[in-house]
């Protein structure tokens, strides 16, 4: 189970526990289209499961705003993939709890 809201100028997630600790809900917070100063517009494609609706992964896009710019028309990039990048099986609270205690996620998830 997860829950995803729509934009932030930065890309984090948070993990929603039990009251015994255990991790029930990820909340994915995704990155924002709009340009700012070292940020360049980022959108996020899900896949998921379509008969449990279960997270599977999610791809960030990113523009290159200075080849953009240069070319005079947007140029996408796939910048990150969840599962590749983090070396996991699937989105899901457990892993993404996992993440976070093994990591320093602030510096891994800036790419």
């Amino acid at each position: 189970m997860g829950t995803l809201y729509a934009h932030s100028h930065a890309e984090y997630f948070n993990v929603i526990k039990s009251s015994t600790g255990y991790p029930l809900i990820a909340s994915i917070i995704n990155p924002s289209v709009t340009t700012l100063p070292m940020v360049n517009p980022t959108f996020r494609i899900y896949e998921m499961d379509s008969q449990t609706y279960e997270l599977l992964d999610f791809v960030d896009y990113r523009m290159d705003v200075n080849k953009s710019n240069k070319e005079r028309k947007a140029y996408w990039y796939e910048a990150l993939r969840f599962t590749e990048y983090f070396n996991v099986s699937s989105i899901s609270a457990y892993n993404i709890d996992q993440i976070i205690k093994n990591s320093n996620v602030a510096l891994l998830f800036i790419k």
